[in-house]
Formats: structure tokens, C-alpha cells, sequence
């Protein structure tokens, strides 16, 4: 039966839209018009082949996608003028999760469970797992276990929380592939193995070599900043020590990085009387100053390379 589309769709599109008696499947690309076949489908056999739409079970992943799907078939099947468009919000067009829910409730009684079961709030179900992973934790932590405080030791700063969310995404990780237990029984030797350690290690060298010349001309433009700021510091010391007391010092210096400095990467306006201390330094408000410049610039160059 050669039916007229009101979409110029492919050849491929049309065998999606009309094979009848098997099953398919259609594997397209974002935006290729997935959706929109499927609705030209269940509009066709609804017209051609006599099929009401509260007999077909139509799935998604999302909410979202199960929303859109069933407007584009609403809007669809009430332009065709076709009565099935009433049967929409009736119908099994929803997500897995929701149709797996129905079956569920519908036969309880087969199962011996609750007529009122749900699906748990995945924020519920993540703060349980890692309360089951703090438990384990507890445990391996009482029995002493030699590996396991070996990794805490190596890995661990103030406290385990780095490495109990390591685990939660390594299990997450595990839970979205095809089989958890092999995914699991299988990382080390997938993910440690010398060809893949080599891999990384080239890639971040790449890396390296690429920013190599940025590097260079950062490191330079960082000497030549720092450097000028020392000979302004011994300049002002010189001028400021001949007839000035020390707290006066500090607050000049501090005012006139303050104006001289504004919007560059060293923030010299940290400086205030408060924070030097003529004992510990030896009251030399040079050396003071050059130590801030100089570790405000590391601090701004390891920034920059985060």
C-alpha cells in the first residue's frame, strides 16, 4: 500500500514508519527525527491497520520525553481527525520505570506485596548507599584491615571522605554498565594495565608540549613583574625609612601598591600595619614586601594552571 506522507521523509524513514509483522529497530543521531517517525508510525497503524492507541506500549527513559511524546501524538492524531487522540493521558505512553510501577501494582497479589508500593526517591537511595559505604568503612576500621588502612594512609589527608566518594562513583559507574559484576571483577585490568598508564601519560605530555611556549612566556612575565615590583619596594624603603616610622612605612607601601597595582595579578593591597611584625622579620620592611610579591604572584601562577 503506497500511502502519501505529509513529510517528505527517506526511504529509510518510510520502512521505519510502515513495516508491519517483526521487529525493528531505528538507531539515528540526535535531531534526526526519531520521535517524529514513531509518531507517523503510531498514526499509521491506527488508520491502516484498525490498532486503537490504548493497545500499544510506547516507553521512554524520561518524563520528559514521555510528556513530549505524548503531545506529538495528541496533536498528530487530532489533525488526522482520528478519535484515538481522546485516549492519550489513558494510555501506555510513559516512562519504564512507570510501567514496570503499573505491573507491579495491578499484580501484587502474585508477587505477595503491598498494593501501595512506589518508587523510591533516588536522593533517598543515595544517601543509603552512602551510609552503607561509611558502615563499611567502620568495619574494615575495627578489624584493622591491612590493605584497606594502607590505602587511608596513602590517600588520606584529614579525614576518609575523598576515597568513600571515590567508591560511591566507582559503584554509580558500575550500576549504568551492562553488567555491574563484570564491570567490577574487570577495573583493574581494564583501567590498570601498562598500555592504558602509557596512554594518559602521553596525552598529558602532549598537553604539555602544547602550552609549553604559554608556559615560558608566563614564567618570564612573572620574573619581570616580581622583579619590578622589588626595585619599586627598595625605592619607596629608601625614601620612606629616611624620615618615617615603621607602621607609617607599612601604610604608604600598602597605599601605594594599592594605586600602582590595581587590576594586576599580585595583590599587594593584603599589606597592612597590622600584619607586620618587625621582630620575626628583622624589621626590614623590604624583605616584608618582597616576600608578599612573591608568593601573591605563586599563588596567582598555580591559579592560573588549575
Amino acid at each position: 500500500m503506497k500511502v502519501k506522507f505529509d513529510i517528505p521523509y527517506t526511504n529509510e524513514q518510510i520502512t521505519a514508519i510502515t513495516e508491519y509483522g517483526k521487529n525493528i529497530i531505528v538507531s539515528a543521531g540526535a535531531g534526526s527525527g526519531k520521535t517524529q517517525v514513531l509518531t507517523e508510525r503510531v498514526s499509521y497503524f491506527i488508520k491502516y491497520h484498525g490498532i486503537r492507541l490504548n493497545e500499544f506500549l510506547i516507553l521512554t527513559f524520561t518524563n520528559l520525553a514521555a510528556g513530549e511524546m505524548k503531545e506529538r501524538i495528541r496533536k498528530k492524531l487530532t489533525k488526522e481527525g482520528l478519535p484515538d487522540a481522546l485516549m492519550v493521558d489513558t494510555s501506555y505512553i510513559c516512562t519504564f520505570d512507570s510501567f514496570a510501577l503499573a505491573l507491579v501494582k495491578q499484580y501484587h497479589y502474585l508477587l505477595n506485596l503491598t498494593p501501595n508500593v512506589s518508587i523510591v526517591d533516588s536522593n533517598i537511595i543515595s544517601v543509603r548507599k552512602r551510609t552503607i559505604i561509611s558502615d563499611l568503612f567502620e568495619e574494615l576500621y575495627y578489624k584493622m584491615d591491612e590493605k584497606f588502612l594502607k590505602v587511608i594512609d596513602l590517600f588520606c589527608f584529614k579525614d576518609d571522605e575523598d576515597i568513600q566518594d571515590l567508591v560511591f562513583k566507582l559503584y554509580a559507574k558500575a550500576e549504568s554498565s551492562i553488567s555491574e559484576t563484570f564491570y567490577l571483577n574487570n577495573f583493574i585490568d581494564n583501567y590498570y594495565n601498562e598500555a592504558l598508564i602509557k596512554e594518559v601519560i602521553d596525552i598529558y605530555l602532549n598537553k604539555l608540549l602544547n602550552i609549553k611556549e604559554e608556559l615560558k612566556k608566563l614564567l618570564v612575565n612573572l620574573f619581570n613583574h616580581a622583579v619590578r615590583q622589588l626595585f619599586e619596594v627598595v625605592h619607596l624603603h629608601y625614601v620612606y625609612t629616611t624620615t618615617l616610622s615603621l607602621g607609617t612605612q607599612v601604610s604608604c607601601i600598602t597605599e601605594h601598591f594599592g594605586q600602582w597595582n590595581h587590576g594586576s595579578y599580585c595583590y599587594c593591597t593584603q599589606i597592612h600595619v597590622g600584619t607586620f611584625d618587625s621582630t620575626s622579620s628583622g624589621g626590614d620592611i623590604a624583605d616584608y614586601v618582597t616576600h608578599v610579591i612573591f608568593r601573591n604572584s605563586y599563588f596567582n601562577l598555580h591559579y592560573r594552571f588549575q
